[in-house]
């Protein structure tokens, strides 16, 4: 005689599995669709950004006049800065879509760093931070808080790098060697230079330095 409780209680259970192994279906399709959609805006964004580049590599009136304004931008003739303001609003904008889409989680991680050390290295050059000071208000507040922010670990680096080079030089003390008769500067690095005469006028005379 059959057991209709324990039919039923198979069917609940065999109910129950069906319904985990579709919601575990529909888990790996999103997430596929996820991945497949991050690719796409990855392939995208980094078209985009290339796109530019190419524009560099092709034009060689726009090379120098990147080469010109990222040197001095306000230095630049009025038709030469809107033009370069242009472009690289142009590859901004790439760049402002590939933080938002980073934000989200959206784009490949690796694509949103390489294109990050790219954009500081033109930060680095005093007309791009100039170009910019001008011109991030047209972005969103997040993206130009975060080139701000990278602005300044770039001054931060550059005054740490000036710190050391002046530590290695370090500061001249002047000294006079009886045996050579001639004074020498000698650093904290222990470097010594001497002075040599370069032309006399009356008992006067003029040093030149050199290492000794």
């Amino acid at each position: 005689m059959m057991n209709w409780d324990a039919i039923g209680a198979l069917g609940e259970v065999s109910g129950a599995a069906a319904v985990v192994i579709s919601v575990i279906y529909l888990a790996v399709q999103v997430r596929k669709q996820t991945e497949e959609a991050k690719l796409s805006a990855t392939r995208e964004l980094s078209t985009q950004f290339q796109v530019g580049l190419d524009m560099i590599a092709q034009d060689g009136e726009l090379t120098d006049i990147w080469e010109a304004g990222t040197r001095d931008f306000e230095a630049l003739p009025s038709n030469h800065r809107l033009r370069l303001s242009i472009y690289l609003q142009r590859m901004t904008r790439v760049l402002e879509a590939q933080y938002i889409h980073s934000k989200n989680e959206n784009v490949s991680p690796e694509l949103f760093q390489s294109t990050q050390l790219a954009f500081k290295a033109f930060l680095t050059f005093p007309g791009s931070r100039t170009w910019w000071q001008v011109s991030k208000q047209m972005y969103v507040s997040d993206f130009g808080e975060h080139v701000d922010k990278m602005i300044a670990e770039i001054l931060k680096e550059e005054q740490s790098k000036k710190v050391m080079v002046q530590q290695r030089i370090g500061h001249p003390t002047k000294l006079w060697s009886p045996t050579l008769d001639r004074p020498f500067l000698r650093y904290r690095s222990g470097r010594r230079h001497q002075a040599r005469p370069i032309a006399t006028l009356g008992c006067a005379k003029r040093w030149s330095l050199s290492s000794i």
